[in-house]
């Protein structure tokens, strides 16, 4: 039971992060320009990570783990976002959406 608890948070906290990331991810049609533009489609990655846009998009829609206040969910993402172990997820996530976009573009 504690095992799935804290999986459960883990996920939760995990959505606002997801959600935001998936915004930097390159649309089909961004693939399609660069592909018609000769552009080399092994350089597609996700666009840089933001804190600030992601606080205001955290902001706006919130998130599914239960804060007292927004202040107190805003402070707890941005403790997140400067620790080393953000930066650790944060290159794991590229390297899985640049291997997905790199599988993508080869398929074209």
């Amino acid at each position: 039971m504690l095992r799935r608890h804290f999986s459960s948070r883990t996920s939760e906290f995990l959505i606002p992060l997801s959600r935001y990331l998936n915004t930097l991810i390159p649309s089909p049609a961004e693939i399609q320009a660069a592909k018609h533009s000769f552009t080399d489609l092994s350089q597609l990655r996700l666009k840089p990570f933001n804190s600030t846009h992601f606080l205001a998009k955290l902001k706006s829609e919130g998130s599914t783990l239960p804060f007292k206040s927004n202040s107190k969910r805003r402070d707890f993402y941005e403790k997140w976002l400067r620790c080393p172990s953000f930066g650790l997820w944060l290159n794991e996530q590229e390297r899985i959406v640049e291997g997905v976009l790199k599988e993508n573009v080869e398929r074209l």
